[in-house]
């Protein structure tokens, strides 16, 4: 827009200054006078107020044109005076942002140092944390002491409640002791004397025998025989064996002192005539065996005692006997009773009888098997193959030909044809093996 406005003053003042001339050169031609001047002064007015005119009308264009023009030449003293309250400002904002960028100095140094401390903040921080997951781990670990120890205190208080119980149950078991205490104190006279009838019947059979080996024509053939022995080795029971046990019936009527007597006697012979079989030495009274007779006094008042029914009394060598030798044995004693009730069901399991006779044979030794071992849990002796019992191969056969013969599974019930007590065998003189199809019910 400029452009084009001194573009057009450009052409207007060039189009003034031609007419301002012609003007000049006809006045000057025909020598005209302007208010009586001369001719040479009109012209020289005439060429003045043309570029008066040229200057006039350049100003109003530009004024017209431009606002900037315009203020320069009518705000000319205020622009002036408003330029130096702007000059004034600005030394003012100079003022400021002098102040301003010292206050930024201090500010970046209160940031330095704000940092500074936010990183030992931090450092601290992280120390705090490390001390609260410390602290969170020791949490945790006091938190499973206090299950595991409130476990403790669960268990420890059902142990004590267990204890109380047995405490009372021991309590009434104490006072049901204090009573037999009470009894055998009264009937202690009574076992004074049948043991003191004993001791003195076991000293004569001690004195018999140490007079017996007194002799030397004894001693000469207790030599050789020994020496004979252990020449060829013949020891007929080792030392610790159990080469001899049976069952006695204790006898509780305390008065009856010559039947304690009287069964041990029998044993004794029984017994000695028993092992006698392997060729032992005799004394003058038939006798092979010699005992301690704290073993006798043992064995006596075992019988006396009320809270026996049976019991079973054993005899082990006390070193290895060989033949021609007399066996010196140690008596012992258990308690005898009964491993299974008459008609007690002592185990039963169910077969599929449509199995092959092997199968069904493997689950008879696996049923007879299982029979043994809680026999044994029962207290029933071994025997010397370290089994308690065997069922012959004819009642075996006849068992799995019973089976076979049904269809379908079969209830094999093994029960007790009687008392059985420990020491015996289980056999079928006194197992009964029923076999019987399962019925299921609708």
């Amino acid at each position: 827009m400029l452009l084009y406005m001194i573009f057009a003053l450009i052409v207007v003042s060039g189009l003034i200054a031609y007419l301002g001339d012609q003007i000049g050169m006809k006045i000057g031609k025909k020598r005209l006078s302007i208010f009586g001047i001369r001719p040479k002064y009109t012209s020289i007015i005439i060429t003045i107020l043309t570029g008066i005119l040229i200057a006039t009308i350049s100003i109003a264009l530009l004024m017209i044109g431009s606002e900037g023009v315009r203020t320069a030449v009518f705000d000319m003293e205020e622009m002036v005076a408003k330029l130096g309250r702007l000059n004034q400002q600005v030394s003012e904002k100079e003022v400021e942002i002098t102040d301003t960028q010292i206050e930024l100095e201090e500010l970046k140094e209160e940031k330095k140092q704000f940092y500074s401390e936010n990183e030992e903040l931090q450092l601290e921080l992280d120390l705090k944390k490390k001390e609260y997951q410390e602290l969170e781990i020791s949490y945790m670990d006091m938190e499973i002491s206090l299950v595991k120890a409130q476990d403790d205190y669960y268990q420890l208080n059902e142990s004590k409640i267990e204890l109380d119980q047995k405490i009372i149950i021991l309590d009434e078991q104490k006072a049901q002791l204090e009573d037999e205490k009470a009894n055998i104190e009264n009937e202690l006279p009574i076992l004074k004397d049948a043991i003191e009838t004993l001791e003195s019947q076991v000293n004569g059979l001690i004195k018999q025998t140490e007079d017996l080996t007194k002799k030397n024509i004894y001693l000469i053939l207790e030599g050789q025989q020994v020496k004979k022995a252990y020449e060829n080795k013949d020891i007929v029971y080792q030392k610790d064996d159990l080469i001899y046990f049976e069952s006695l019936k204790t006898i509780p009527d305390f008065q009856k002192q010559e039947e304690i007597l009287d069964a041990m006697n029998n044993y004794i012979v029984r017994a000695n005539k028993a092992l006698q079989k392997n060729m032992l030495q005799v004394d003058e009274m038939g006798l092979s065996l010699k005992f301690d007779p704290s073993n006798l006094i043992q064995i006596a008042e075992a019988l006396l005692d009320p809270k026996n029914e049976k019991i079973l009394v054993g005899i082990f060598p006390k070193k290895n006997t060989l033949a021609g030798e007399f066996l010196e044995a140690i008596m012992v004693w258990e308690p005898n009773y009964k491993i299974y009730e008459s008609n007690e069901i002592v185990i039963q399991k169910e077969i599929d009888s449509d199995k092959d006779i092997t199968s069904v044979q493997n689950e008879l030794n696996e049923l007879l098997e299982k029979m043994s071992q809680r026999s044994i849990e029962r207290g029933l002796f071994r025997n010397v193959s370290g089994g308690v019992g065997k069922i012959s191969f004819p009642d075996f056969y006849l068992i799995v030909e019973k089976i076979k013969t049904l269809n379908g599974k079969v209830k094999i019930i093994i029960q007790a044809k009687r008392d059985i007590w420990r020491q015996e065998t289980l056999s079928t003189e006194n197992l009964r093996f029923d076999v019987s199809p399962v019925v299921n019910l609708p």
